[in-house]
């Protein structure tokens, strides 16, 4: 889990912060909330947050100051993010300075501080594998490091644990391991393949939007290169399953929002209405709906009605103004607007041209079975 401390002396923009996000559905623990600049920084201190969501103007301290006198200690390194009203080219200049990882203007979307946390755990979690990296580096003393990456096979391991089988993501890394070992003068080059294979898989999941990612086993192997294999298969199972569960969090609401469009067409609908029929956020099925249907949530609602549409003009004689109520639209003009830019013809020129195509093909296949 991602340890995250919120740092505001305005009590309602904290609650507002704890409460506009499942944190937890995202890996992320708040583990505590500060008032003012000395009790940010004990809490710093004592707490160890990963991450710091960290105002500017705080009673006793400033947000900056804070930073400053963390930024000078040995230790802990959390990264920040600063939250502000405040619009001022000092304050962000300061902050790039102080290598603060994001700065949020007042007011912002709860997608916007999502991204910003994300932004942040990303970071920190390669910087903790690149620090596991050079534990197990410090063994190498007097080694050179020799190879040539197999990248074409890294990029087969990816696909297979994007979309692949179990037996093509097991072909692809025993694939990428009999390159990286041809290529590999030694084991510990051997090791660097897989830290630089282990990188691009959470690369991956990062910008699927996983949160809570599997730690490949960077450590020396004792057992030899079979147990090392094994670990990395451990390591892109693991990592497969957490994008496979992320997909499902992120389709799950918009198949419920398709399912409520086909029942609901004939109504005004919005973005607002489905959510909250659907007890999610709006921002959150906006974000997820493309990802899943292949479609803005617009877009959808417009291909829905007007597939219905082409079911009434084909097979009933209501007028066009009636067919466009039948399916939700209160503005004939627009429903006909919509209904050409998505088929290419007018709803007449529909009813007329491939009503006669059915007409006719039906008329064939009655004479075919005659004869």
């Amino acid at each position: 889990m991602i340890r995250l401390l919120i740092a505001d002396d305005e009590i309602s923009a904290c609650n507002d912060m704890i409460r506009c996000i499942n944190w937890d559905k995202y890996g992320i623990e708040i583990i505590g909330v500060a008032g003012d600049g000395p009790e940010t920084y004990r809490m710093i201190q004592s707490c160890r947050p990963d991450i710091v969501l960290i105002d500017i103007q705080m009673p006793g301290m400033s947000g900056i100051e804070v930073i400053k006198q963390i930024r000078g200690a040995e230790e802990p390194h959390p990264s920040f993010i600063i939250v502000s009203g405040y619009d001022d080219f000092s304050y962000a200049q300061q902050a790039i300075e102080l290598d603060v990882d994001q700065y949020l203007l007042k007011p912002f979307l709860p997608t916007q501080l999502l991204k910003a946390v994300h932004h942040s755990a990303e970071k920190l979690e390669i910087v903790r594998q690149r620090g596991a990296f050079l534990g197990f580096s410090e063994l190498w003393q007097g080694d050179t490091i020799s190879l040539s990456y197999p990248a074409k096979e890294e990029r087969q391991v990816i696909r297979a644990i994007q979309s692949g089988s179990d037996e093509e993501l097991d072909s692809a890394l025993e694939t990428f391991w009999a390159a990286a070992s041809v290529s590999s003068a030694n084991g510990n080059a051997m090791l660097f393949s897989i830290f630089l294979l282990s990188i691009a898989v959470l690369h991956l999941l990062f910008d699927c939007g996983v949160s809570q990612l599997p730690s490949p086993s960077l450590q020396p192997a004792a057992e030899g290169e079979e147990s090392r294999l094994a670990s990395l298969r451990r390591f892109a199972y693991a990592a497969r399953a957490q994008l496979q569960n992320r997909r499902t969090e992120v389709s799950a609401p918009a198949l419920r929002a398709a399912a409520y469009i086909a029942e609901h067409y004939r109504e005004d609908l919005s973005l607002d209405a489905v959510a909250q029929a659907i007890y999610v956020s709006a921002s959150y099925l906006s974000g997820c709906f493309p990802q899943t249907m292949g479609m803005g949530f617009v877009e959808y609602i417009h291909h829905t009605r007007i597939e219905h549409a082409k079911g009434l003009l084909l097979n009933t004689n209501l007028k066009i103004y009636q067919v466009a109520e039948q399916v939700g639209y209160r503005d004939h003009k627009y429903f006909s607007q919509i209904f050409k830019k998505l088929t290419k013809s007018s709803p007449g020129e529909y009813r007329t041209y491939t009503g006669r195509a059915v007409k006719t093909e039906g008329a064939v296949s009655a004479s075919s079975r005659r004869m």
